[in-house]
């Protein structure tokens, strides 16, 4: 394909299986964004006054917001269409988004995903694709609505190897309080400084440690693990103590210097966590796939995969894996 044909195929507007499978306004501003949109960017002029104004039409509508999408992969996604987070989802359910690259490096049938703040659950139902009715997945989400929606997803996908558990990881047992900015879920968490910034709503939210709150003793094969909650990441990795000494699972963690100082702590201090129960190779995830060439950052958002650099040589599926795309790993951190 030529660099322009590349180009268009990344845009969700320009699939049309895709749009076909939206909502007839959806398709509308697909029309707006596939004619005014910027081939070499996401930016659509004037596209978020024209979304935001078609989602609180939508709003005013008890009911008719809910809706499937159909993703690249033919995987069938309930989404709620009002919500400010839709395209990112978007662009989450499609193949050329480097986390599900990483994703169809790291898993293989029969092994198991943990998926903590999966917010719709696109990536759990991207791994439960490819870890098959022999592997397992489990989508952490503590809020209620998405959590039913993930579950709806996966009746609509045919996924029996798909749990969702609704409460919020930490680092103990406790009652906690999750604010959601208003219409925008993506930015829900535990800490107000960083979630609560604009207007928002709170829902009450059960907090426990991952090691006491499921089965993953239980669960098959290989273990993968994506942890993006606003600024608990650092407290979910303390509250899978055990399970990652035994288990040694793959982390894909966003890092974000805002999240993490509502929470109290730096994004050194993150990576200094994870080097505290034997991370000591980080790298970009986009870096990861073979996709770019960034190095781990500590004063912007990023999302990245922390292994055990001996992981890769006492597993020669991993390491098939990784010497195909990082050779060599110039990226871990000393």
């Amino acid at each position: 394909m030529t660099g322009e044909m590349r180009a268009h195929d990344d845009h969700w507007y320009d699939d049309p299986e895709f749009v076909e499978s939206l909502p007839r306004w959806l398709r509308a501003y697909a029309t707006y964004s596939r004619a005014l949109g910027d081939r070499n960017s996401r930016r659509v002029p004037g596209g978020s006054f024209v979304l935001r104004t078609l989602q609180s039409m939508i709003a005013t509508f008890p009911g008719a917001h809910v809706t499937a999408v159909r993703a690249r992969s033919d995987l069938q996604i309930a989404v709620d269409s009002t919500d400010l987070r839709l395209l990112e989802v978007f662009y989450e359910s499609r193949s050329q988004n480097p986390e599900q690259s990483v994703l169809r490096t790291l898993l293989r049938e029969g092994d198991s995903f943990i998926d903590v703040g999966a917010n719709y659950g696109t990536f759990s139902l991207v791994a439960a694709s490819i870890v098959g009715p022999s592997g397992r997945v489990v989508a952490i989400e503590p809020q209620p609505k998405l959590a039913g929606l993930i579950r709806k997803s996966a009746q609509l996908n045919g996924f029996a190897n798909l749990e969702v558990e609704n409460l919020a990881a930490g680092s103990g047992r406790s009652d906690g309080r999750i604010y959601v900015p208003r219409r925008d879920t993506g930015r829900a968490g535990l800490h107000p400084a960083f979630s609560a910034r604009t207007r928002y709503d709170t829902l009450d939210a059960r907090v426990e440690r991952l090691d006491s709150a499921i089965d993953w003793r239980g669960l098959p094969g290989n273990l993968v693990m994506k942890i993006d909650v606003e600024g608990a990441e650092r407290d979910v990795i303390r509250g899978a103590s055990d399970l990652i000494d035994d288990r040694n699972p793959a982390l894909i963690v966003e890092l974000n210097p805002w999240s993490a100082g509502a929470a109290g702590y730096t994004v050194p201090e993150l990576l200094d966590a994870l080097k505290e129960k034997g991370y000591d190779c980080f790298v970009p995830v986009a870096s990861f796939v073979g996709a770019g060439s960034e190095i781990v950052a500590t004063d912007r958002q990023q999302n990245i995969v922390a292994t055990h650099a001996n992981t890769a040589v006492v597993s020669d599926r991993i390491l098939t894996s990784y010497s195909r795309r990082i050779d060599p790993l110039s990226t871990c951190a000393e």
